[in-house]
């Protein structure tokens, strides 16, 4: 359910500011709420996404231990992706 509202909010900013020009996009990340909103937005999608491929995987990975391998793999790579983006966001909303 948050991915809605959140996608609808990223939408309209990427429409409202001029993507072209990355200092503007910082200073706008930096404004606000936007990045508490960016954040937010990164593991709702990394959640929507690992549900997803688990999914995907229980269904037609056979084996059990090659299906226990694939989900803790995509588990952990879910994890370092969210993590880089959260990281990526808090370093522009920052000044890094």
């Amino acid at each position: 359910m948050a991915l809605v509202p959140l996608i609808v909010w990223f939408v309209i900013a990427v429409v409202s500011v001029p993507i072209a020009d990355p200092p503007s996009v910082a200073r706008w990340i930096r404004g606000g709420m936007h990045a508490l909103l960016l954040i937010a937005l990164v593991l709702a999608a990394a959640q929507h996404s690992y549900l997803g491929t688990r999914v995907i995987v229980e269904d037609y990975v056979g084996g059990f231990k090659a299906r226990v391998a694939t989900l803790v793999t995509l588990q952990f790579m879910h994890i370092i992706l969210a993590g880089a983006g959260v990281l990526s966001v808090l370093r522009v909303a920052l000044g890094a």
